[in-house]
């Protein structure tokens, strides 16, 4: 890839902050940072540098509250589980405990992926700020190993967790 041509020195901050931007977007925040540091002054280059790392503190504290959130559902689903599984059951009556836990537990399963896939939106957010042209693979990682995952439930046959996500296991 190599370095970019840089503006020049005479160029104006407008412009330098458009290239910088430009350039971010492609290798990430960091890198370009290193990369525009002989046109930012000590002063420029460690106000840039802060605001990088505050973005990156709060997609953390956002994506703590998401999995609060997440937890929080799985909490109640566990709790309809487990109601459910001591339940006394003595009919398929549709007034029956039965249908009450599972009405709890299926209600939950709408809030529980609108919450993982907001935590994953923190999860492409902070990946952007470090390794943007990792972004859609890791998309198509996470899709592949939702699909492998299915495929085996499907076909009745238990995929570690570790195989089906593998390629996400490991760093970009």
């Amino acid at each position: 890839m190599g370095l970019p041509k840089l503006p020049p020195k005479t160029a104006s901050n407008a412009e330098i902050n458009r290239a910088f931007v430009a350039r971010a977007k492609e290798v990430g925040y960091l890198v370009a940072l290193r990369e525009f540091d002989s046109l930012a002054t000590p002063k420029e280059f460690e106000a840039t540098f802060h605001f990088i790392y505050k973005e990156l503190s709060k997609s953390a504290e956002l994506g703590k509250r998401h999995a609060q959130h997440v937890l929080a559902v799985l909490t109640r689903m566990d709790m309809a589980a487990k109601h459910g599984a001591i339940a006394r059951v003595t009919s398929h009556d549709p007034t029956s405990e039965v249908y009450t836990f599972y009405g709890q537990f299926y209600e939950d399963l709408t809030p529980m992926i609108g919450w993982i896939a907001s935590l994953l939106e923190v999860y492409i957010r902070m990946l952007f700020y470090v390794q943007p042209d990792a972004v859609p693979e890791r998309i198509q990682q996470l899709a592949q190993g939702l699909t492998r995952e299915f495929q085996g439930m499907k076909a009745g046959v238990k995929v570690p967790g570790a195989e089906a996500f593998k390629s996400l296991l490991e760093l970009p």
